[in-house]
């Protein structure tokens, strides 16, 4: 009967539709449960897990490699997200002067700082050359190098790159705070020993494990040896010497740590 056709053939349709949106299907929920997995930042630990040592020090460590991870493949956004999630938990940990919040501050400085050169060389291109009209009134007539037509405006992305530079200033400022720079001023004639080269890279070829190593070692009261200090420190005022942006006497630097000592 025609019913029974028509029944036939909207079955038919479901089960190929159903038969080719299957393994999309499970693709999604693949990258959905492995996502999850790994965007475990978004799940809030328990009251009791907030009280125990072990799992608050379990979760700063994973968290702070993982950001690590994310950062040698150019994720910046989400190496970002893993160290704040590391910062927090490293302060609930340590304290906020310990060598480690330092160096997760640190980490998210030369996050901070990347994101802002991805974001100017991104302006840079977007706004380098202008493809004119030909004569047949169609695009790609002639190539112009632009020069810029008011240097006083900024485009959304020059405000954002402007941004990355700050909070990159405030947590290099905030690393040198916890590390005491002040304390170390006559020093400041020598050259740290990591090397320029090395530091100038893009995110991907940068060295954050390496950077990372170098807050290691620690003695018995968990600090740094006077000369790991000096080298740090020298190496973060080198960055902070190349940022178009100052940080001022009342800075992040100081808010951030009377935060967490109330």
């Amino acid at each position: 009967s025609t019913t029974s056709r028509g029944s036939r053939e909207s079955g038919s349709r479901r089960s190929k539709r159903s038969n080719c949106d299957g393994p999309s299907r499970n693709r999604r929920r693949q990258a959905t449960s492995e996502t999850w997995k790994d965007e475990s930042t978004s799940v809030l630990p328990t009251l009791s897990q907030m009280k125990d040592p072990e799992y608050i020090r379990t979760q700063a460590a994973e968290r702070f490699e993982r950001g690590l991870e994310y950062a040698e493949l150019g994720k910046l956004d989400a190496a970002r997200e893993r160290f704040l999630v590391a910062l927090r938990y490293r302060v609930m940990d340590r304290g906020s002067l310990h060598p480690d919040v330092a160096a997760t501050h640190e980490m998210l400085g030369f996050v901070e700082y990347f994101m802002a050169e991805n974001e100017k060389n991104d302006n840079f291109e977007g706004n380098l050359v202008r493809l004119d009209e030909g004569d047949d009134g169609l695009l790609g007539g002639n190539l112009t190098i632009m020069e810029n037509p008011d240097k006083g405006s900024q485009t959304p992305s020059s405000c954002r790159g402007k941004s990355h530079y700050e909070k990159a200033a405030m947590h290099f400022q905030t690393a040198l705070d916890i590390l005491d720079a002040k304390d170390l001023g006559a020093c400041n004639e020598k050259v740290s020993t990591w090397t320029n080269d090395a530091s100038s890279k893009d995110e991907t070829s940068f060295q954050w494990k390496e950077l990372a190593e170098t807050y290691s070692v620690l003695d018995e009261k968990g600090r740094l040896g006077v000369e790991e200090r000096i080298d740090i420190v020298l190496r973060i005022q080198e960055r902070m010497d190349e940022l178009p942006v100052t940080v001022g006497e009342k800075s992040y630097a100081t808010s951030f740590l009377s935060t967490f000592n109330e």
